[in-house]
């Protein structure tokens, strides 16, 4: 499944992302974004691919209220 090459992979993915982040030049990333933002969503990310693959995926109001916080 999806969710589990993203799982074994997270370290690579969040080491690789921080690189491409980090070199853009508009918008600027913030510290926060590079540390704590990443890896939130890709966790995020993975705990929703893995929900969507069993008979009750997780609840739109709790993503929405995720998102509304770190939007």
């Amino acid at each position: 499944m999806l969710h589990d090459f993203v799982s074994a992979n997270s370290t690579e993915i969040i080491s690789r992302t921080r690189a491409k982040v980090a070199a853009r030049t508009s918008p600027p990333a913030s510290t926060h974004a590079l540390e704590n933002g990443i890896p939130l969503f890709l966790e995020q990310l993975s705990e929703t691919l893995r929900l969507t693959s069993t008979r009750r995926p997780c609840s739109l109001d709790a993503m929405a209220s995720s998102a509304a916080m770190h939007g």
